[in-house]
């Protein structure tokens, strides 16, 4: 489903990016800190102006200079400073633009400042009118040498726009103004003069702010493109093109409320858009570099979250048989992405993940979500409205619904929430438990960029001996790092259950039926191309599977890896499914908490210990063979003497000890998938030996400390099974 999953973001992107406005639902409580903006002191010769004045931490603020006439703004004069002091800082360009972020400086506000100086000869100043009314010019640039192309913005009040005719620009010492041209984007040429800029706006009507709208979108000026959307669709309501914009103009308006960006600051992306222009990117008008890049570009996390470079990260992806150790490490990857949002997780949720997850329930997917859902569920039945052409281009829609004009309608809603309620209901299901647990101690400077996690574990009981052992010997302290000894994934709200499984009824039933359309035939809103059919049939049909399992509460079967779009792609059925997932076990409570996943003593709050047998066929590229014979440890132990000679040609003896996992669990979560099999080894001349070990897809023991590579093991390691002993007392006797 990968690739519907594609068209979806696609589709969203396209809508939701394309559009915001002012926020007309109800608020809910801020809970991190605005910090205000303001220009402080206020310069002589020219005005200081910003499109923010109140906005989290990390949102970039975008800064507008209006030099009087004669004059030229000072770039490097430029400066920002948090109000609690410190050095100021320099406010570059970027992207084009004069931007800067709102720093780390809790309940601080900040100051701007600039100066203005006279402009050198042969150049000349472009100025706007003081005080127009309804609305705000901006242009670029501010001076040039004659003959400069200079382009304007226009930022009209809600409900207002340019007045035709009215757009214009004064030469020094001329009474009659030159027109400008309307057409957008708004440019001319700057003769040999000092020319001011004018305008005025008015209020617009019905048939005037949907004209706007379509003449903003169609200029890729989203965010004006938005705001007239959301102005007529109060004027009329029933109106397809207005709802249908106005939905995707409120969606998007979420990426630029205060408490979605507070939890988007919170995981450090560097430098959030402030307005959806520099959210979409479009090549048409936008140069530079995106947001996201600007992001994965960050060397390091800020110093006050006492975290290692955002380069020595743990990765997050694993294999049974090593192929990926968790610790690699590829700048340029998505892994590496990942590896980033987990350190910002514990960087900024530090005694767990709860607080986050119930941010994203509350901002994201709360009240304002249901609001907007339902404003989609009010386009009419049957209704179509022309999808812009500009947005077409943007996304590449074409590969699903061809050339020529497109006209999407209701299907087209209800499949890009289906895809968001998905989303809703994996949040939902996460806040069924507890992620309470604090791992920051041992994360702080001891964890290198390559080691793996057995390293991390050894690294954690060094500590006990360590920088960190006072911690160590805290019974209360340690109660939060180890997860039998705290609340980790107990379940914590049983209702997010319920819900969760609701929104993803939601989200299949209407994503089946959207499917249904889109390869069905007739009038009507648009329908994927002959080839679109052929290539993603077997979304279609994984999507139908889906909703078959969901309403008998039967088993959902999936392959490893999702099928490539091709037309002789299939949808596995349960003989050639590599997994399947039991609905109705899945929707328990509590079927993931950790009693359920290991196996466990002392009533339930450690882990159990086992010595088990294993050895490395070395004729069979190394491959690990690992028995299904496990000697419970009933008393800790130390010093050398763990390892036990194993039988078996070409294989090399070791002992390991290990948690159990309870694979009786998972095979009742996941009937298809976690099969015990039997390995045969091979011999030195490729021949398979009498001799087999048993292996489950995911092993019924978590290897701790082994001394050949597993998919534990990163680069740096070095012989012993320490880990074990340090659990054991642990557990058993603190």
């Amino acid at each position: 489903m990968q690739n519907m999953k594609k068209y979806a973001s696609v589709l969203c992107l396209a809508m939701v990016l394309a559009a915001c406005g002012e926020q007309t639902l109800t608020d809910d409580i801020d809970t991190q800190t605005l910090y205000v903006v303001r220009v402080f002191p206020t310069p002589e010769h020219g005005q200081l102006s910003v499109d923010q004045y109140r906005a989290p931490e990390g949102t970039y603020i975008q800064v507008y200079v209006n030099p009087d006439p004669g004059y030229m703004f000072n770039d490097s004069s430029l400066i920002y400073q948090s109000d609690v002091g410190g050095n100021p800082s320099g406010i570059s360009k970027l992207n084009g633009k004069y931007q800067f972020p709102t720093p780390s400086s809790p309940g601080a506000g900040v100051s701007i400042t600039g100066a203005f100086v006279p402009k050198p000869t042969g150049e000349y100043t472009v100025s706007v009118a003081e005080d127009i009314p309804n609305g705000v010019v901006y242009v670029e640039p501010t001076h040039a040498l004659p003959g400069a192309s200079v382009r304007l913005t226009l930022v009209p009040m809600q409900g207002y726009d340019l007045k035709p005719g009215t757009l214009t620009y004064t030469p020094a010492g001329v009474s009659t103004p030159t027109p400008i041209s309307e057409d957008l984007p708004y440019v001319f040429t700057l003769p040999a003069e000092d020319v001011v800029i004018n305008a005025e706006f008015v209020e617009m009507d019905y048939e005037g702010l949907m004209a706007s709208a379509r003449k903003y979108l169609n200029a890729g000026k989203y965010d004006n493109a938005a705001s007239f959307y959301e102005e007529a669709y109060k004027k009329n309501n029933t109106d397809p093109e207005a709802v249908f914009y106005s939905t995707i103009g409120q969606l998007a308006n979420m990426l630029l409320d205060k408490d979605v960006r507070s939890v988007l600051s919170s995981l450090y992306f560097a430098g959030l858009p402030g307005n959806l222009e520099d959210w979409v990117c479009d090549p048409d008008y936008w140069s530079g570099e995106t947001w996201y890049k600007t992001y994965n570009a960050t060397e390091e996390i800020p110093e006050d979250a006492v975290l290692p470079k955002i380069n020595t990260r743990i990765s997050g992806f694993a294999t049974p048989y090593g192929d990926f150790k968790i610790a690699q490490v590829n700048p340029q990857t998505r892994q590496t992405f990942n590896n980033n949002l987990f350190w910002a997780l514990l960087s900024s949720y530090r005694s767990g993940f709860n607080d986050f997850i119930d941010k994203v329930n509350r901002y994201v997917f709360g009240d304002k979500f249901e609001v907007i859902a339902r404003r989609a569920e009010s386009f009419p039945e049957g209704a179509k409205v022309l999808l812009n052409s500009q947005l077409k281009k943007r996304f590449k829609l074409e590969d699903f619904y061809g050339a020529g004009d497109v006209y999407v309608g209701k299907v087209e809603l209800d499949y890009l929430f289906a895809n968001l309620r998905a989303l809703k209901a994996a949040f939902e299901y996460l806040a069924v438990y507890d992620w309470t647990i604090d791992l920051r101690p041992w994360m702080v400077t001891e964890i290198g960029e390559k080691d793996g996690l057995d390293e991390v574990l050894m690294k954690v009981f060094e500590l006990s001996n360590g920088s960190h052992k006072d911690y160590w010997n805290n019974p209360a302290t340690v109660a939060r790092i180890l997860p039998f000894k705290n609340n980790f994934l107990s379940v914590r709200n049983t209702a997010y259950m319920g819900r969760s499984r609701s929104d993803v009824v939601k989200a299949v039933n209407a994503a089946n039926t959207a499917m249904a359309h889109w390869y069905g035939d007739g009038e009507g809103t648009s329908r994927f191309t002959v080839t679109a059919k052929d290539k993603y049939r077997y979304v279609k049909d994984g999507i139908s599977a889906a909703k078959t399992a969901l309403d008998s509460n039967g088993v959902f079967y999936f392959p490893r890896k999702l099928p490539k779009p091709e037309a002789t792609s299939e949808w596995v059925d349960a003989n050639s499914a590599d997994y399947g997932i039991n609905i109705a076990t899945l929707f328990t409570p509590g079927v993931f908490s950790l009693q359920n996943i290991f196996t466990t003593e002392l009533g339930g709050r450690a882990p159990t210990l086992y010595k088990i047998k294993w050895y490395e066929d070395r004729a069979d590229n190394y491959k690990t063979v690992i028995t299904d014979v496990g000697v419970l440890v009933t008393e800790p132990f130390e010093g050398t003497g763990r390892e036990v000679n194993v039988s078996g040609n070409n294989g090399a003896p070791y002992g390991i000890w290990s948690f159990e996992i309870n694979t009786k669990n998972l095979r009742d979560i996941f009937p298809k998938g976690f099969e015990q099999v039997k390995y045969k080894s091979k011999d030195a001349d490729g021949n398979l030996k009498t001799d087999a070990a048993y292996l489950y897809e995911v092993f019924p023991h978590v290897l701790i400390w082994p001394f050949a590579s597993s998919y534990f093991k990163g680069t740096n390691s070095s012989s012993g099974d320490a880990v074990s002993s340090h659990l054991y007392n642990y557990y058993h006797q603190r």
